[in-house]
């Protein structure tokens, strides 16, 4: 369900499929100023991708693939988000597909009207787009950055801003 995503910017990432029409679900600035995108699976399938629709506010992108099938992601309901729940991260940091982190959340915040998770769980370059999931496997955010010098502020744009960005994924 979640793939590397490369970028002829020289940007990578990370990202998950969203709907059984393989959509792939990333940041923004993942694929900023790309023309060519391509998403790798976890069973090394490589894909072109194509920006569907995007929220720089939320920092948010909808790819198009051209693959045929795949594994969804089931998108949660941030706002039963609990301070202190048991999270894992999954990305692609510096290349390494696959990589998880597990932590927990640490706060809820809104910031100009859009709502991020705090977490624990590290997050590094490459990790930007991957899915933040409960124990259950649901999607409860997407990793979006961390406050370089800090340890463990970490932050994901909640689930439900995915909703508010993407009304076809509000299923």
């Amino acid at each position: 369900s979640v793939v590397g995503v490369e970028t002829d910017a020289n940007k990578s990432g990370s990202g998950f499929f969203v709907s059984a029409s393989c959509l792939v679900l990333t940041n923004a600035h993942v694929i900023e100023g790309a023309e060519t995108v391509i998403v790798r699976d976890s069973s090394k399938k490589i894909f072109v991708a194509q920006l569907a629709a995007k929220d720089v506010d939320r920092d948010l992108a909808l790819l198009t693939t051209n693959a045929k099938t795949c594994s969804v992601l089931p998108l949660g309901d941030s706002d039963n988000g609990k301070i202190g729940q048991e999270v894992y991260a999954i990305g692609t940091p510096l290349g390494l597909a696959g990589t998880v982190t597990r932590g927990f959340i640490s706060a809820i915040r809104s910031v100009s009207g859009i709502s991020y998770i705090q977490l624990d769980a590290s997050i590094n370059p490459g990790n930007s787009g991957g899915p933040l999931l409960t124990s259950e496997g649901t999607v409860i955010g997407v990793t979006t950055f961390k406050v370089r010098g800090f340890e463990g502020l970490n932050f994901a744009v909640a689930a439900n801003e995915i909703r508010n960005a993407f009304r076809q994924l509000a299923h």
